[in-house]
């Protein structure tokens, strides 16, 4: 397999989280027969960190398989950063735009293809509604593509029941401001002792499986989920639960998670509730850098919500799992 420098590949995770899944990749207890899992590749570069990771194992190699629809819609909220990153590695030529749609496949198989001519990634091309897990057990799970609950449950429902017991599930973007009931869901699982804390890096938050969950078991999350009450209930679960553990960088990605909160009150109209977020913030102490800052300016410029744009991007996510 020819060399590969992983930070040559355009992208948005962090130095940091970049160590993280290689470590991942390399220090798990993998048995025979089990893989890694990886939902949201973008153009490849947390997808090579993993693999390569995965490949300096002594030992068991196991296979990396990746989920991503690997396009976007022309006029939605991500088509501006596929053709920025893209301009950026000198790759603009390799992404394909026709009918309304933008084909960043070209551009990740320019990065991977010794590693998916060898075995080491399987690709597949399919948004999460359509997504389907492989025969293999999984031991590793990086899922950075859904924001929202409802875009998570085709992986609760099919892909956490082929976890294994101590299986590292690495949620890349949760400490975001847009990640509102993904943050539930999570909270939902830590409740319910079905997942632990392990450590985080940048927006990326690990946990362990410590309670193998089934198909029985996510429905029965899944309707937990359904009522806002409890999905504030498991969001300020989720929001305590990570601010008794150690937070790379805590001014800034604990607050991110406070404006998570109040977004989601603002997204159903609730200005007054999403008022006292803030106060309580800052009543405890909280302070606000420019990055938390510009995350607001963000949040308040869309209106608190991306519904829209968000779902020209992921066509088909409500089909049901």
């Amino acid at each position: 397999m020819a060399t590969l420098d992983p930070n040559s590949i355009p992208g948005m995770i962090e130095p940091v989280e970049r160590r993280l899944l290689y470590r991942l990749g390399s220090e798990l207890a993998f048995e025979d027969g089990e893989c890694g899992v990886e939902f949201g590749a973008f153009f490849g570069r947390s997808t090579a960190f993993l693999s390569l990771g995965l490949r300096a194992r002594s030992g068991i190699s196991p296979p990396l398989f990746v989920y991503d629809s690997f396009g976007c819609d022309a006029g939605g909220s991500f088509r501006p950063h596929v053709l920025s990153f893209a301009e950026a590695g000198g790759v603009r030529h390799l992404v394909q735009e026709s009918h309304g749609r933008v084909d960043f496949f070209p551009v990740f198989s320019f990065y991977l293809k010794s590693m998916m001519d060898c075995g080491a990634v399987v690709a597949t091309r399919s948004e999460l509604a359509d997504s389907r897990p492989p025969i293999n057990p999984i031991r590793l799970m990086h899922i950075d593509s859904p924001k929202l609950y409802v875009d998570f449950k085709p992986i609760l429902f099919r892909f956490f029941p082929r976890l294994k017991l101590g299986a590292a599930i690495v949620f890349q973007d949760f400490f975001y401001h847009w990640s509102a009931t993904l943050i539930a869901a999570v909270g939902a699982l830590l409740r319910f002792g079905y997942l632990e804390l392990r450590e985080t890096a940048a927006t990326s938050l690990v946990c362990i499986l410590v309670r193998e969950l089934d198909e029985k078991a996510a429905a029965e999350v899944d309707l937990a989920m359904s009522s806002d009450a409890n999905v504030l209930v498991f969001m300020d679960y989720a929001i305590e639960a990570c601010s008794r553990m150690p937070v790379d960088r805590p001014e800034t990605f604990l607050a991110r998670l406070q404006l998570a909160k109040l977004q989601w009150f603002m997204e159903r109209g609730n200005g007054a509730r999403a008022a006292e977020v803030i106060t309580r913030f800052f009543q405890g102490g909280g302070s606000v850098n420019q990055t938390v800052f510009n995350d607001f300016i963000e949040l308040m410029s869309n209106s608190f919500s991306m519904e829209k744009l968000y779902r020209l991007d992921h066509k088909g996510v409500e089909s049901g799992v």
